[in-house]
């Protein structure tokens, strides 16, 4: 089974059902009024961390994921089944990201750039004219869609007679500033200017803006679906709209509300961290199911001829990591021996090879030392000078170590030349701090792999006596034979102790 650790996908919850609008026909029952049920609501999305998961393999092929839409309203004040939720079982230590939010069916995804996609921008109408060269005043530009030879039967040629002026027209001289006086009148922008508000500009007049009190229930009721005030006003006394016009208006009123209020989450943003067995977190929120008519009689309007329709569930693209939960995170070279050591204290059974980068997706074990005590082990690929520029498997990987509470830095001796352990110690503390802070201050501990051979033995002085210049204490050991790994995993488990000791008494403290 492959290990798959980060995928990309996108979610939409569920529709809310449309309500209907239906009467109540029974014998003896006459102008029995309206009877039309309430839509269900859409399903919500839920991701569950599951212990018998270990990777996200099927979101890998699973990229696109809905939950069920409300159904519509029912007759005789029958509402419609809600949508179930879509519950996603996760493996434990998901940390769910957001991504942007989703619109229409088949969009781009927003992470993909459309320069190195090939994809040329083709400008809208408005950016071209935003962008189209000004021309020069001194000369003259044609417009394109009028024919030079056609000139407009309105305007005479320079070099023809102009008839004679009329004098209650004035013109204009072309070459002077123009007078505002002459200039057309604007209600607009007379009406920003003197600042006067609730009025409405109706065919080039000023006419007081209709108020709600004034409208009728029928059109209350609309206004409060979201349908905008000035479509609201055109509609006759009691007239009602289509359906399809609520749900265009509600789906404006909706992403308006969203642009003025600003998206919940930025690209990037961390939702959710399922580090628990169990946990549960919603990600995404099903629409409302609409209101049937029978929502909608008053004494005003005892027939009432509309209902509401469902609203859209929450869509959006997501961004799954998992990182491995593990007490203690090996970090060393390709070929210092990790795999080895991870197999000999623990049951973990890696691929273990006379060649590098043997190791290519993490590996846990459990330790399990006197006196029932047990810790988990967590093996990650070998790590080079340069990861974080690409060399290597890069160090991507090392997502893994971040739950970690102590890191065991594995040396050993190569025949390469310009490698010794303490220059390779450098560089994987290097490559930790380029990864990220949250590195800083975490306890380390160092160990010495192959001393049973003698580039191991001779190696063992002289790094011991720099590491104590630091107060970093070294351990010497052998995977192989077992040599130290008893001294190595105490040393561990003190540190991993420390560690726990200062997280409960901080949870302790709020």
């Amino acid at each position: 089974m492959r290990f798959i650790d980060r995928v990309r996908i996108q979610i939409r919850a569920g529709d809310g059902g449309d309500g209907l609008v239906a009467w109540r026909r029974e014998s003896h029952v006459p102008k029995g009024g309206p009877a039309g049920g309430d839509g269900g609501n859409g399903g919500d999305i839920v991701f569950e961390a599951d212990d018998q998961v270990a990777t996200l393999m099927e979101l890998k092929f699973r990229q696109h994921l809905k939950a069920d839409s409300g159904r519509r309203g029912g007759t005789a004040r029958k509402n419609g089944r809600g949508g179930e939720d879509l519950v996603v079982r996760v493996p434990v230590g998901t940390a769910v990201y957001f991504e942007g939010e989703a619109s229409a069916h088949g969009e781009r995804p927003p992470w993909l750039d459309d320069a190195k996609e090939g994809i040329l921008w083709v400008p809208d109408e408005d950016s071209r004219d935003a962008e189209a060269p000004v021309a020069d005043a001194e000369t003259p530009v044609a417009d394109p869609e009028t024919p030079a030879a056609d000139p407009d039967p309105e305007t005479p040629a320079e070099d023809a007679e102009a008839p004679a002026a009329d004098p209650e027209v004035s013109a204009v001289n072309p070459e002077a500033p123009a007078d505002p006086d002459d200039l057309p009148a604007d209600p607009e922008r007379e009406v920003e200017e003197a600042g006067i508000e609730n009025v409405w500009i109706v065919d080039g007049r000023v006419v007081d803006a209709p108020s709600v009190d004034d409208l009728t229930p029928a059109q209350q009721d609309l206004l409060e679906a979201g349908v905008p005030l000035e479509v609201v006003t055109e509609l006759p006394h009691g007239e009602t709209i289509t359906g399809g016009a609520q749900r265009r208006h509600l789906r404006d009123a909706q992403r308006r509300k969203r642009e003025e209020g600003g998206p919940r989450y930025d690209r990037g943003d961390l939702i959710g961290d399922l580090d628990q067995f169990g946990d549960i977190l919603t990600v995404a929120r099903g629409g409302r199911g609409g209101r049937g008519n029978v929502h909608f009689r008053s004494s005003t309007n005892r027939s009432p001829d509309r209902a509401e329709p469902g609203t859209e569930g929450e869509a959006m693209w997501l961004r799954l990591e998992l990182k491995l939960l593990a007490d203690v995170g090996i970090v060393g070279y390709p070929n210092v021996g990790k795999s080895t050591l991870i197999s000999a204290i623990s049951r973990a059974r890696p691929e273990i090879g006379a060649y590098p980068f043997t190791t290519l997706t993490p590996q846990l074990g459990v330790v399990s030392l006197s006196d029932e005590r047990t810790m988990v082990v967590a093996d990650v690929p070998g790590l080079v000078d340069g990861a974080s520029e690409g060399r290597g498997l890069g160090h991507e990987f090392l997502r893994h170590l971040e739950r970690t509470r102590v890191l065991l830095h594995l040396l050993a001796p190569d025949p390469t030349p310009g490698r010794e352990p303490l220059a390779d110690l450098e560089a994987l503390e290097g490559e930790l701090r380029r990864y990220g802070p949250m590195f800083e201050g975490r306890p380390r501990v160092v160990a010495l792999n192959k001393v049973d051979t003698p580039e191991g033995e001779a190696f063992i002085k002289r790094t011991r006596r720099a590491l104590r210049a630091r107060k970093i204490p070294l351990f010497a050991i052998s995977a192989a034979t077992g040599e130290g790994t008893d001294a190595l995993l105490e040393a561990l488990w003190r540190r991993l102790e420390r560690v726990r000791k200062l997280e409960h008494s901080r949870a302790d403290e709020h």
